[in-house]
Order: C-alpha cells, then sequence, then structure tokens
C-alpha cells in the first residue's frame, strides 16, 4: 500500500515538474505563417534569425512598432549598461520579431511554429535594465492563454493536421547567435522626460531631481504629467488669486479687531489671533503667487524647488507655521463657543495661556520638519510644504485629526446645548450672539474636514496612480516614435475638478472670515470710533463734503443744517458706543 502510495506521488511530481518545464501549448493557430525579415535598422544588426513567425490578423510592420515603441521606454527605467549592451536590444528583437520553424506533415499540411525567446534571456534583459513586473513581465500569456517566454520549450498537438501529437519547439537564446558587444549610444530621453547625468544619485534626489528609476537618467519635469499646462494655468490662478484676496481681507480684519479696536472683547482676541494664522497661510500663497510657479517651484528644468530655493523655503515655513497654528485656534475657538454656551455666567481665562502653547507647538512643528527634511514643492499641488508624508502624518495631520475630532464633539454639544435652551426656555437671545461664531466654526470645520479627507484619500489612490505609469510610458514612447504630441500623454491623478475644489478649500479661509466678520455693524462701529474717523480733519472733511453738496444744489440755507446734523450723529453713534 505504502509502495503504491510513493508511486503515484512520485508520477505525480514528474508529470507536474514536466508540465512546468514544458508549458504545453494546445492552442495552435493554422493561419499563421513564416515570413523572411524585410529589414528595419531598429533590429537588423540584433536579429537571431531571418523567418518570423506571423499569427493572422497581424504582419511585421506592427511587431516593428512594438519593438520601436518599448526601445523609447528603456531610458526611462535603464542605466548606462543596459543602454549600451547589445544583449538588451537582441532580445528586445526577438521578444516581438519571434523566430518562426516551418514544416510539412504526413497529410502535406503546412505547419508554422514559434521559436519563442526563453524565459531567462527575458528575465535577464528585464534584470540589466531595471524593468519592474508592473511595466513588464517575463511571465506573460498571450490572448490564447499561451506563455510568450517558455522556461525550455513548448509543445503542440498537431494530431488534427496529420503531425504528431506532441511536436517540441525548444525556446530560443538570441545572445548565443549574435554574441554580445558594446554600443555607442547617445544620452536622451522620450519627451517630456528630461536628461539629467547623475554622479551622486541620492545628493541630487535632494535637490529635487524625480528619476524614473534607480538606474536611469530620466527624470520627470517639474510639474507633474497630471495636467495639461493650460489645466495648471487655472488652479496656479485659482490658488494665486485666492490668497491674494484672503491675505488683504485678512490684514482688514487683523487692523480692525486687533489694532484699532478699543473695545476688544475674549472672542475678538482669539478672533484676531485665529486669523493671524489665516493671514500667514495667504501671505504664503500670495508671495508664489506673484512671484509665478516657475520661480516659486521650478527653479531649474527638471528639478523641484527645496528649501534651500528661498521662496520655496519661506513660503513652505509659513505655510505649515500659519496652518498648524491657525487649526490650534480653530480647536479653541470652538470649544470656548461650547463653553459660552454651556456656562453663559463662568468665562474661562486661558488666553495667556493658549497663546504660549500655540506659539511653541507651531514653532516646533514647523522647524522640527525644517530642520530635518526640509521643504519642498508637493508635486502635483500648489504650494511647497513639508517633504516627507511621515513628517506631514506626525506634524500635520495627526494634530488636526485631534483638532477636529475635538471640534466635531464640541459642535455637536453646541447644537444639543442649543436645541435644550430653546426648548426649555425660548430664549434665543444666547442663540443670536453666538450665531456668527458658531457659523465661522463650522464653515472653517469643514474646510479642514476637506483637506483632511482630500490626503488621505491621495494616499489611498497613489498605488492605483502607481500602477498607470506604464501606460504612460507607452503612450510616451508611441507619441514619440509616430511624430506626435507627447504632451497629450497624462499620468493618472486627481480630476481637474478634485483638485481646484482642494486648491478652493486651501486658500478660502480668509475670505469666509471676512464675509462673516468684515461685513458687520461691528466693524462699522469699530472703525467708526477709531482716529481714522473719529478726529477733528475728518469732521471738517465731511462738513466742506456737504456744504459744497448743498451748495451746488443752490440750497445754501440747508448747507450748515445738513452738516451740523451729519456731524451730531457721527458723534452721538460714537457716545453711545462708548457708554
Amino acid at each position: 500500500m505504502k509502495i503504491n502510495l510513493l508511486f503515484s506521488i512520485f508520477c505525480f511530481l514528474v508529470l507536474f515538474v514536466n508540465s512546468i518545464k514544458s508549458q504545453q501549448d494546445v492552442i495552435y493557430d493554422p493561419n499563421a505563417t513564416c515570413e523572411i525579415y524585410n529589414g528595419d535598422p531598429t533590429c537588423d544588426q540584433f536579429l537571431a534569425t531571418k523567418s518570423i513567425y506571423i499569427p493572422s490578423g497581424y504582419n511585421q510592420s506592427y511587431y516593428i512598432n512594438q519593438v520601436k515603441e518599448t526601445s523609447g521606454l528603456l531610458p526611462s527605467f535603464g542605466g548606462k549598461e543596459c543602454l549600451e549592451s547589445s544583449t538588451t536590444y537582441t532580445n528586445l528583437c526577438s521578444f516581438f520579431l519571434v523566430g518562426c520553424i516551418q514544416f510539412q506533415t504526413s497529410t502535406n499540411v503546412t505547419v508554422s511554429l514559434p521559436k519563442r525567446t526563453c524565459r531567462s534571456s527575458c528575465q535577464y534583459s528585464l534584470d540589466l535594465c531595471t524593468i519592474p513586473d508592473i511595466v513588464y513581465s517575463c511571465e506573460s500569456v498571450n490572448s490564447k492563454g499561451t506563455y510568450l517566454y517558455p522556461i525550455t520549450n513548448q509543445i503542440y498537438d498537431l494530431t488534427a493536421y496529420g503531425g504528431n501529437s506532441s511536436t517540441i519547439v525548444q525556446c530560443l537564446d538570441p545572445v548565443s547567435i549574435v554574441g554580445n558587444f558594446t554600443l555607442n549610444t547617445t544620452a536622451s530621453c522620450p519627451a517630456p522626460l528630461l536628461y539629467h547625468e547623475t554622479t551622486d544619485r541620492e545628493a541630487d534626489k535632494k535637490r529635487g531631481y524625480y528619476f524614473t528609476s534607480d538606474n536611469s537618467n530620466c527624470v520627470l519635469d517639474c510639474l507633474a504629467p497630471i495636467f495639461t499646462k493650460k489645466e495648471w494655468k487655472l488652479l496656479f490662478d485659482e490658488s494665486a488669486v485666492l490668497s491674494i484676496l484672503s491675505t488683504f481681507l485678512c490684514l482688514f480684519l487683523l487692523i480692525t479687531y486687533a489694532i484699532i479696536n478699543q473695545k476688544k472683547s475674549q472672542f475678538d482676541y482669539q478672533f484676531s489671533i485665529f486669523i493671524s494664522g489665516v493671514f500667514l497661510m495667504s501671505l504664503s500663497g500670495m508671495v508664489t503667487g506673484i512671484a509665478g510657479p516657475q520661480k516659486s517651484f521650478c527653479p531649474e528644468p527638471g528639478r523641484i524647488a527645496i528649501n534651500s530655493d528661498a521662496i520655496c523655503g519661506s513660503t513652505g515655513f509659513l505655510f505649515q507655521f500659519g496652518l498648524t497654528f491657525a487649526i490650534m485656534w480653530f480647536g479653541i475657538m470652538s470649544f470656548e463657543i461650547f463653553w459660552s454656551v454651556k456656562f453663559m455666567n463662568k468665562p474661562l481665562h486661558f488666553l495667556k495661556y493658549y497663546i504660549i502653547v500655540t506659539l511653541i507647538l507651531s514653532t516646533l512643528f514647523s522647524t522640527i520638519p525644517y530642520n530635518n527634511v526640509g521643504i519642498q514643492y508637493a508635486r502635483g499641488t500648489v504650494l511647497c510644504w513639508i517633504r516627507g508624508s511621515a513628517y506631514q502624518t506626525a506634524l500635520m495631520w495627526v494634530p488636526m485629526g485631534i483638532v477636529l475630532t475635538v471640534a466635531t464633539i464640541c459642535i455637536l454639544l453646541v447644537c444639543l446645548e442649543i436645541y435644550r435652551i430653546l426648548k426649555s426656555t425660548g430664549r434665543g437671545g444666547i442663540i443670536k450672539l453666538q450665531l456668527k461664531p458658531f457659523l465661522m466654526i463650522f464653515l472653517i470645520y469643514f474646510s479642514f474636514v476637506y483637506m483632511f479627507i482630500f490626503e488621505f484619500y491621495m494616499r489611498k489612490q497613489t498605488d492605483i496612480y502607481y500602477s498607470k505609469i506604464p501606460d504612460y510610458a507607452n503612450c510616451l514612447a508611441r507619441e514619440n516614435i509616430e511624430g506626435g504630441n507627447p504632451d497629450s500623454c497624462r499620468l493618472a491623478g486627481p480630476t481637474l475638478a478634485l483638485m481646484g475644489s482642494y486648491v478652493y478649500f486651501l486658500r478660502i479661509f480668509g475670505t469666509y472670515c471676512f464675509l462673516l466678520y468684515g461685513i458687520s455693524s461691528k466693524t462699522k462701529r469699530i472703525w467708526l470710533k477709531s482716529k481714522f474717523f473719529n478726529n477733528s480733519y475728518v469732521a471738517r472733511y465731511i462738513s466742506r463734503y456737504f456744504s459744497k453738496e448743498s451748495k451746488n444744489e443752490g440750497t445754501s440755507s440747508t448747507q450748515s443744517v445738513s452738516a451740523s446734523k451729519h456731524h451730531i450723529e457721527l458723534e452721538s453713534t460714537n457716545t453711545a458706543d462708548e457708554s
């Protein structure tokens, strides 16, 4: 019994190994032909056989174009050793211009069978040129399920055509026929990739170059090819306009609530400090918007800006500091609004402690990444920021997540408390007082939430985007060979609408705050009570203005009354506000 069992296992293993080695191909194309190689400079000196296997529905021109497209990809992956070795091109030509054997069966049927390249030869070239499996695999199969690169041979069943049931075709090692020699090649990359000769790859990466592979000297251009140049211009213009607008609106709010405001409430202090963080965020976008994307983010062809580039380094630091500072004060304001609604007669007086803690944390969260990993243009976005996702996560997204969690709880508690007050007392006074602060917190909250969701959505999509790189590389090779437009090729990435929304929420904070607090009766009162309007010079100017208007209308008797009345009203308003 044991002997029979062992014998059965042995037979199974023999059959299994034999099936792996031979990779029997039961699909035979009766309409395939063997053709004499027509000749093309691409493969003339590298082809191991002059008899080419042509399946039904194809021709030599198609396969020669396949060779040209694939050879156009090599600089994007391989280094000097790959590009100067004849083995690379010998194997490449044999991949597509497959050798062919032809014979007649006992029934006088002419059979044409492919003599495919051995898998070991295929793998050698892929390793030499550091082409990853995601781009091309030597275990690929065709539409009929046949391995394109057999391990040793392939077996065909030709009994239906008068042949043997196991016709064996050995795989081909083309280099053993053609030989190996060194080529003199001119360094180039398929447009729009750029060639950058490097002697220290790691140092060049830190300087802002992004090589397409660990051996290639081809680098991506500064602006990621996920959008057209026109689309990138739209995004940069959107960022610049919103940043400039938010910067000046924040400056107006800071002057109003922090400088000329003579009676500052607890909320005024908090709001002013929060706005200062938003101001720094907006200022960073304003600086890069005025300087332009080329000077801000792309100082040299193929190189993105880093912290040693003045504009990128300074704006990246400002953005990180302003964002962390604004986020922390956003959390503080959310908590304070909840406390003021819940405990109306028990105000907190922690302002100076808030300021000290937030300044220390914002400084640490900005200087640590700046000094350790630096700042760089975030390729595929519209700003310079922290280099490296680990530091971004630890010093931005984790704190933001904590603050958003606290803010969510506070907002829900505020809503609950409002409901309780209205239900139990019907008093809406406290609700009216807190309506604008609550609305501002609500709008800012959703802007931060969108940024948070967008960041982690993009991280989740990264693997999918990278898996589409072969499609982009194939497109570049095809367009360059056919004389088309390589700029029409696109890397997979977020849609223009998704990125446009991200830019909007990134730069809109200052505008939101102005719409709620810049256009208000309180702002008007602050300015009327300020020295800009509440002085004798302005009063005389107003009197003269109304006097002139009255005179022009021919009603001089009304002139003094109108001017005096306006002056009295202005003084009465100021007196009432001060009281």
